[in-house]
């Protein structure tokens, strides 16, 4: 008999879930909105809806599995394998996976998304030779994830990785969305570069981003700011010397401090590619303590899709497969 993987990424948009088979071959995968305003027993129970459907489009009517994984938003403790704070959702203090594990009658497991992020991209991305990575998400926030010997890094609480709240900025710095100051996150989240550009703009109406804003009806994207890098826009040049400098030093600690074989970037912002790439791997091997402690910055694989990689990857390594 086939045995099944189950693996569900929550995000507070979208709940991506998708069906392995035990080779690790994809079955099925779909995407729904979360709608978090209608509460767990009611998003749980549309989960359960979708993944019954997609086993009975294949003709699968009672499918074995072997295990259920879920990344979700916020701070998992992977002792109790429980919940502890959901910002968006507030799922909090149990383990949202464990209604699918019983309707399909297997053993249930989550971790936080980072983490998940990463042993997708260990497991099925181009680096899944590598043996330890690290993926730093560059989004809203700045996230990151820890693979050391092909098993998620999470240290004595789960907590290891939090590379957008490691401090690069001492003696005050600018502000993070935690509200703390001199964070990685407060530097090189989608937010602080925004931030940090419509300062910059309300200074300099006279620059070719502002120039683009204009031309996009009055709205900004920081997809505008690799364009002005490459149209030698003052401003844009400034924000992204800014930028690459702190990512350089985040990115040099963690190298230092973990010695993974390779980090890859995630999010919105890697979309950058190369001119993101070079500059900081040139950067961060002038930074870091020596060469055997520098290892190179690639672009991540999977995007959007590696949640629901990693949460099957989590739950084949937990069931033995």
């Amino acid at each position: 008999m086939h045995r099944y993987l189950i693996g569900i990424d929550v995000g507070g948009t979208n709940i991506k879930m998708m069906i392995m088979d035990e080779g690790y071959g994809v079955i099925a995968e779909t995407s729904v909105p979360t709608m978090a305003e209608l509460g767990y027993e009611a998003i749980s129970d549309r989960m359960l809806l979708e993944l019954d459907g997609m086993f009975a489009e294949r003709g699968i009517e009672t499918p074995a599995v072997a295990a259920v994984g879920m990344g979700l938003p916020g701070t998992v403790d992977k002792r109790s394998n429980r919940t502890v704070y959901l910002a968006k959702l507030r799922w909090d203090g149990f383990n949202p996976a464990e209604k699918i594990g019983r309707h399909y009658h297997a053993p249930s497991f989550i971790d936080n998304d980072a983490n998940i992020n990463a042993l997708g991209e260990y497991q099925f991305g181009t680096e899944k030779k590598a043996d330890s990575l690290a993926l730093l998400t560059l989004g809203t926030g700045v996230g990151c994830g820890l693979v050391v010997n092909g098993r998620i890094f999470g240290g004595a609480a789960n907590m290891a990785g939090e590379a957008g709240h490691m401090i690069v900025s001492a003696e005050g710095g600018a502000i993070c969305l935690c509200g703390r100051r001199g964070h990685l996150e407060g530097y090189c989240s989608g937010t602080a570069l925004e931030r940090s550009a419509k300062e910059m703009l309300a200074a300099r109406p006279e620059s070719l981003l502002a120039g683009y804003v204009k031309e996009n009806h009055g709205v900004y994207d920081n997809r505008m700011i690799p364009r002005g890098v490459c149209e030698k826009d003052e401003v844009c040049l400034e924000l992204w010397e800014r930028y690459v400098h702190y990512l350089s030093v985040g990115i040099a600690n963690i190298m230092t401090m973990y010695n993974p074989e390779v980090i890859l970037l995630g999010g919105g912002i890697s979309g950058a590619g190369e001119l993101l790439l070079e500059p900081v791997n040139q950067k961060t091997a002038k930074m870091v303590l020596c060469e055997r402690s520098w290892c190179p910055v690639k672009g991540a694989a999977l995007g959007a899709r590696a949640g629901m990689y990693g949460a099957c990857a989590l739950a084949g390594q937990e069931a033995g497969l």
